[in-house]
């Protein structure tokens, strides 16, 4: 079953039968959204920062498992995978950390989109440095 799902996903099945084929499908679907629930289980990980050179000044602040995989993720978004991970340090819990970090940087910050704050990246870097990485561990 999962060759069967490999190939269909990558376009190596023929797959004629409709039925069959949305099966495919549903269990693609359910194996993305079990990866999606335990990624959200797992408390600790990363808080990073994040630059593209064609965004000067603007700072991508974010919580990942893996900071250095995030940022290869966002490497396929950009045509010179020019996506630069700036820092990131270990929390026991890095929603709370990536949350405090976001509501400070945003107090000095000139301006903000989502995660994205035009502020130098020596200041975010201080204030991710001063959390406490056991923070509500």
């Amino acid at each position: 079953m999962i060759t069967q799902l490999l190939s269909f996903l990558f376009g190596n099945l023929d797959v004629k039968d409709i039925k069959r084929k949305e099966e495919l499908k549903e269990t693609a679907l359910e194996i993305s959204r079990n990866a999606l629930r335990q990624y959200n289980k797992q408390k600790d990980g990363y808080v990073y920062v994040i630059s593209n050179p064609a965004w000067r000044g603007w700072y991508k602040v974010g919580m990942a498992v893996d900071s250095q995989d995030r940022c290869g993720s966002y490497q396929t978004s950009s045509p010179h995978r020019d996506y630069r991970l700036e820092y990131s340090k270990y929390f026991l819990n890095r929603k709370v950390a990536e949350e405090i970090a976001h509501d400070v940087i945003s107090e000095i910050s000139l301006d903000r989109n989502g995660e994205w704050f035009r502020v130098s990246v020596n200041k975010i870097r201080k204030i991710i440095k001063g959390i406490d990485y056991e923070i509500s561990a």
